[in-house]
């Protein structure tokens, strides 16, 4: 009777953190990525013997022992600070304000190693000469997530908007061959709101549909080759973090997914 109480305690916990997640949010992207991180993190408690059996339990030590853990799955710094942001956001809706704050002594992205890299999405774009030696270094590595950069490049794609691009290449083709001036932006938009980008260079986006066009063939529809979602942007994210530095490079109208 002990024993079945004590598991409903920390079935009960781990509600409580699901819905604080869900609430923490706003538009819809955020608390499906906050609720998935939560998800995340109370499936490393699970793995690790950690059983909690309330909101209060909640310590500094268990989320330093998560980001270890994930920095050893070598995790982009990146994604390390949109995971800390959406879990500070959850602590923030269970009452667990010292926890939750951004400058907390042992919680800050400083002390936990995963401080540095950019905020992709200043004003500060790319040259020309800049993107094309950025593109040649991300083909020898992968062409599906070079394809991916040139079209976020040319439309001003967000993270989530760009590793989805395959979704919508052929309507984009089909844009440009009807002389639209502008392309719709559904798939991995803010909040599931669709938006419409101004095609700048026709040519240019041209070239990269056609470039997506070819990898897609050999992919099987596919731009980055990953089973899901999330594990693409990791895979977009990761090449940028260790094989180009892009901490130090930022992308105009560029913004990160949060």
């Amino acid at each position: 009777m002990i024993q079945k109480t004590s598991r409903s305690k920390v079935e009960s916990f781990k509600k409580d953190f699901i819905t604080c997640a869900r609430k923490a949010g706003r538009g819809f992207a955020t608390v499906a990525d906050r609720t998935r991180i939560a998800k995340q993190f109370l499936s490393y408690l699970n793995s690790s013997g950690i059983k909690l059996r309330q909101l209060d339990s909640l310590k500094v030590k268990y989320f330093e022992s998560y980001i270890v853990q994930r920095k050893a799955e070598n995790i982009s710094n990146r994604t390390l600070q949109n995971e800390m942001s959406a879990l500070r956001g959850i602590l923030s809706q269970a009452g667990k304000l010292k926890l939750a704050d951004p400058d907390n002594e042992r919680l800050n992205n400083r002390s936990l190693g995963i401080s540095g890299a950019s905020r992709i999405g200043t004003k500060e774009a790319l040259t020309p000469d800049e993107f094309k030696q950025a593109f040649r270094e991300i083909e020898k590595i992968d062409k599906g997530v070079a394809a991916t950069l040139q079209l976020a490049y040319v439309l001003g794609l967000r993270t989530k908007e760009a590793v989805q691009a395959c979704k919508s290449v052929q309507t984009w083709k089909n844009s440009l061959n009807n002389e639209h001036h502008s392309v719709r932006i559904v798939f991995g938009t803010k909040g599931g709101h669709p938006r419409d980008t101004t095609i700048l260079d026709r040519e240019q986006l041209k070239s990269a549909i056609y470039y997506a066009e070819n990898i897609m063939k050999e992919r099987e529809g596919k731009l980055i080759d990953k089973p899901s979602i999330h594990q693409a942007v990791d895979r977009y994210r990761n090449i940028y973090a260790i094989n180009l530095k892009m901490q130090e490079l930022k992308f105009g109208n560029y913004p990160s997914a949060e």
